[in-house]
């Protein structure tokens, strides 16, 4: 709106100027200004509107302005004001139609799933489409004013891009497979064509490369002969790669189970699925199998292209030629995740039944034998003091007696802790705010950790949670957590302890987590901290009770325990409390 009142106002101004001077003085070709500010309109018409207006107004003034200078010359400015204004208004249009080409043009471009790439003579790139920057990995601004070498994958020898440079330079079209890296380091291999433009005087100024998934699709084809159609048909995805490993054919069950499409697929390497969840070793032994010509089967947790991990089981199988050599690799896989998901769900509640099992057993011999084990310590105990009393002045005497108390204090305390373990009385529940309970065993010990340079970390979402509990024995619990994550932690480091709320099959828990950033455990240590008298720490120093302990106490209170912990990186206890029933959650 406002470029049409600026033009209306210009030629306003332009017809009270002309209005103003002699009819000798060429007062019209001004008008070519409003032309010039209609350029600017998205719509073209605007322009010969304007050129229009300006006509009528140079005309109207040829009978209104002045009188001034001899005919022929007033008729001779008149026509040239004209003239001005539809040359510039025809160039005008004419540009105008250019640029909705090149608009076009550059739409259709980057519409199209072939990957583009323009650059100039020096083949420094001056254009990409859209496909070309989701094959390539790597963003426009990333691309522009680079050099196509930064998708060398050192595939390809010296000579191979000389001579490919050779031939286009020469003005030739080349076309070839070459196999290029994204900017995670995948490879992918690309059927391309690479055109010379050149500009009116002849001269090359620039090259057109363009990939080619169609001639892709087409080889993928012919190497995976008529059995295509089947293929197609099946639920199972189907995989093809090349030797090296580049996919060249992948049915619509793999799209559908992966996410990733054919014309994304193709080029690419299966790494693309990667999730990280199997070792080097594994791909090293899957990889081995196949080249060696042995099909390879297993399960691989694999990654969707959304980021959604799944499992599947895949046999890979390698493909020869007449003269018995591997020319392809072709993969089926089945997605497998639900029953995967079961099989898992029930291997821990199996877990949990023998761990449950075991505790019990250990807990009914404990209480039999405790007992039995205390009458004749205590016995050793006294007589060892007696003797240690009547022999006060043989101190050999004196310190083998207190290496009896020693290993005597030893034993009690660890028939102790199996009596503790023993006990099956049942909780003195009480209905309070857990946090608060927390808070007050926190402020006892919180002074004497940051003298060992332990930070202790409050992460409530929620301070309100209330449920019912023993006091004494979630303090005990707490207690041997910190007093393990202090041990972890021998240099210093943080203690994280959180409660949120949480919903699982319908109920409602208080989900406690208790964090350090201590040693952490190896996988074969993690499976092992529950059961009872399994400790790392030295001897004399642990008895291996606690953590059996804590978990006996957590099954009294209906609630579970499970730990997640990686060398190096610490370790985090998660517990599960049952939420008493009016609770908000």
């Amino acid at each position: 709106m406002m470029h049409i009142f600026l033009i209306v106002g210009l030629a306003a101004l332009i017809f009270v100027v002309d209005m103003a001077i002699p009819l000798g003085v060429a007062g019209g070709v001004p008008y070519i200004l409003p032309v010039l500010l209609a350029y600017k309109f998205e719509d073209k018409k605007a322009i010969p509107s304007v050129a229009l207006l300006g006509s009528i107004l140079t005309i109207l003034a040829f009978f209104l302005s002045p009188p001034g200078g001899e005919l022929w010359k007033v008729i001779f400015n008149r026509l040239l004001a004209l003239f001005a204004i539809w040359v510039v208004a025809i160039a005008c249009i004419k540009n105008k139609n250019k640029q909705e080409k090149l608009y076009t043009l550059t739409e259709a471009l980057d519409q199209s799933p072939n990957p583009v790439m323009l650059t100039d003579k020096d083949a420094n790139i001056e254009y990409v489409n859209n496909a070309f920057i989701q094959k390539s990995g790597y963003s426009e601004d990333e691309l522009l004013g680079n050099n196509p070498r930064i998708l060398k994958s050192g595939k390809q020898s010296i000579d191979f891009y000389k001579e490919l440079w050779q031939t286009i330079t020469s003005g030739k079209v080349w076309v070839g497979n070459v196999v290029n890296r994204r900017k995670n380091g995948a490879f992918y291999s690309e059927y391309l064509q690479i055109a010379p433009l050149k500009n009116i005087y002849g001269e090359i100024s620039h090259f057109f490369s363009l990939r080619l998934l169609d001639k892709q699709r087409e080889l993928a084809e012919k190497d995976v002969n008529k059995l295509t159609h089947t293929l197609d048909q099946l639920s199972q995805a189907v995989l093809m790669t090349d030797r090296d490993g580049f996919i060249i054919f992948a049915n619509p069950a793999f799209e559908k189970i992966t996410g990733y499409s054919l014309n994304e697929a193709v080029g690419m390497t299966p790494s693309i699925l990667k999730s990280g969840k199997q070792t080097p070793e594994f791909y090293k032994k899957l990889w081995g199998s196949v080249i060696s010509g042995k099909p390879w089967r297993g399960e691989i947790q694999n990654l969707r292209k959304n980021g959604e991990l799944f499992w599947e089981a895949v046999v890979v199988s390698p493909v020869c030629n007449d003269e018995n050599k591997i020319t392809h690799f072709i993969a089926l896989r089945d997605d497998i995740t639900l029953e995967k998901e079961k099989e898992l769900h029930l291997q821990k509640i199996q877990e949990q039944v023998m761990s449950s099992e075991k505790l019990a057993a250990v807990g009914q011999l404990a209480a039999g034998v405790s007992h039995e084990v205390l009458n004749p310590v205590n016995i050793i105990s006294v007589q060892s003091q007696m003797f240690q009393r009547k022999n006060k002045e043989h101190s050999e005497i004196q310190k083998f007696c207190s290496s009896i108390s020693h290993e005597v204090g030893r034993i009690q305390k660890i028939m102790s802790a199996l009596l503790a373990f023993s006990r099956k009385n049942n909780p003195k529940l009480e209905e309070g705010v857990f946090v608060d309970e927390i808070e007050r065993l926190l402020d006892l010990i919180e002074k004497e950790y940051k003298l060992g340079k332990i930070n202790i970390v409050r992460d409530w979402e929620d301070k309100s949670l209330s449920f019912l509990y023993d006091p004494d024995k979630i303090r005990q619990v707490y207690l041997n957590l910190l007093h393990n994550a202090k041990y972890a932690m021998p240099e210093g480091g943080t203690i994280t302890v959180g409660c949120r709320k949480i919903e699982k099959e319908g109920q409602g828990f208080a989900q406690l987590t208790f964090a350090d950033t201590g040693m952490g455990m190896s996988e074969e240590i993690r499976s092992k901290v529950f059961e009872p008298f399994f400790t790392t720490k030295p001897e004399g120093e642990g008895t291996g009770m606690g953590l059996s302990v804590i978990h006996g106490i957590i099954q009294e209170h209906g609630g579970e325990i499970s730990i997640e912990s990686e060398e190096g990186k610490g370790t985090t206890f998660t517990i599960l409390l049952p939420l008493l029933r009016d609770s908000n959650l």
